[in-house]
């Protein structure tokens, strides 16, 4: 998900872009671009090594994607950036706000089940007449995402297809224990599985 964020962005042509990645560093490197002042650090360096690369640059943070979140991150993070105009988005699957975060930052929470939840005329969207929703907004990304690859507006994620279909797929699962699996997505090809 982080992957897309940064690609999302780049096509919006939003930068600079400063990405904390662990093992995925390197590849992370070849879809950001430093011309326009992207940097991708590792979080493996540690948060003061972090800390200190951020505050060398200079910038004036508004803005934060978070894809896994740490009180450790939060704290760093939050000690870096704009306290009166930040915004955070956050992919934990809890709709709370995240400690270690500086009052009059504005917190939000990505829960994909959002996507699916029927329209509520009870709930806060539905009393303000709101007709554009997450379901809504969903169908229209999904919709986008089917068009933007091959129209070279944004690329897709690495995959790769698993060998033996639904027999292989503990094979799998040992790779992506394993850290063998590294930024790849795994396809299945169920109907190819011998007695289905």
């Amino acid at each position: 998900m982080g992957d897309f964020a940064i690609k999302l962005a780049r096509s919006s042509n939003i930068h600079p872009i400063i990405t904390i990645a662990g093992q995925c560093k390197g590849s992370v490197s070849s879809f950001v671009d430093p011309i326009k002042g992207d940097v991708v650090l590792g979080y493996r360096d540690g948060t003061k090594a972090v800390s200190a690369s951020i505050r060398k640059l200079g910038l004036d943070i508004k803005y934060r994607f978070d894809v896994i979140s740490t009180l450790e991150f939060s704290e760093l993070v939050g000690s870096l950036w704009n306290a009166k105009a930040g915004k955070l988005v956050e992919v934990t699957g809890q709709n709370k706000p995240t400690e270690g975060i500086l009052a009059g930052v504005e917190q939000f929470h990505v829960v994909t089940p959002y996507m699916w939840n029927p329209k509520c005329p009870e709930s806060k969207e539905g009393k303000t007449g709101l007709k554009i929703r997450h379901r809504e907004f969903g169908f229209m990304m999904f919709k986008w995402l089917g068009y933007a690859p091959p129209e070279g507006l944004i690329e897709g994620h690495p995959y790769g297809i698993v060998p033996s279909d639904l027999e292989g797929v503990s094979t799998m699962m040992k790779n992506m224990k394993g850290g063998i699996n590294k930024r790849v997505k795994y396809m299945v090809r169920i109907a190819d599985t011998k007695g289905i």
